[in-house]
């Protein structure tokens, strides 16, 4: 017959099996783990990056190139205007327009934009001696490209060049200066450089080339 002290010793035995048991049943994760982890998380990462260029030099500016009496697009009549209220709409002689009357708002900005801009904006833009770039309906490559472009332009000698969609064209690009306009059904780096650097600022028609 077993004694009050076996029955405790027991009690123990089977306490420290079901101790035993439940360890057992946990699975416990090694401490090379979570360093394999982050590593794979870090080489993912930096594959990643690499894809998309971030460790590639920018491209580099584009600078003007010398003067010459040849000038990429088409003349278009000068459309006589002035300052109007904002939030005034003006009837401009062809879209996009290239000359005219436009917002006392500061314009619209310079260097790439995703969303549209107001044309009584853009004018202005043109006013100060810039370069509007228009598009429409470009392909996924395309218009990559043509971003790329401006981000060059801008970080030369061209500060003054505004990129912008425009859903009031067929597809394709429409670069405008003042009173000039040309047409090109897509991306062609040699053709929108050659129209920035002829009509830019002071090699353009603008009243107002030299304002920022």
């Amino acid at each position: 017959m077993a004694t009050r002290h076996d029955r405790r010793e027991q009690i123990k035995k089977d306490r420290r099996k079901r101790q035993q048991r439940h360890v057992a049943g946990k699975r416990v994760t090694p401490g090379w783990v979570a360093p394999l982890v982050l590593a794979v998380v870090a080489i993912g990462g930096i594959l990643l990056l690499r894809q998309v260029g971030a460790f590639e030099p920018p491209p580099p500016a584009i600078t003007a190139a010398p003067l010459t009496s040849e000038k990429v697009g088409t003349k278009v009549a000068d459309q006589p205007g002035t300052h109007v209220g904002d939030g005034q709409r003006v009837q401009y002689a062809q879209l996009p327009p290239t000359s005219g009357s436009h917002w006392n708002l500061p314009h619209a900005g310079w260097g790439v934009k995703d969303t549209s801009q107001d044309d009584e904006r853009t004018v202005h833009n043109l006013e100060h001696g810039g370069i509007v770039i228009n598009y429409k309906g470009l392909t996924p490559d395309d218009l990559a490209n043509l971003k790329t472009l401006v981000r060059r332009l801008t970080a030369g000698e061209f500060k003054k060049v505004l990129l912008r969609p425009y859903d009031r064209m067929e597809n394709g690009i429409v670069l405008t200066a003042w009173n000039w306009t040309h047409r090109i059904e897509r991306y062609d780096e040699a053709v929108i450089t050659k129209f920035v650097q002829g009509h830019y600022g002071q090699r353009g028609e603008s009243p107002e080339p030299n304002a920022s």
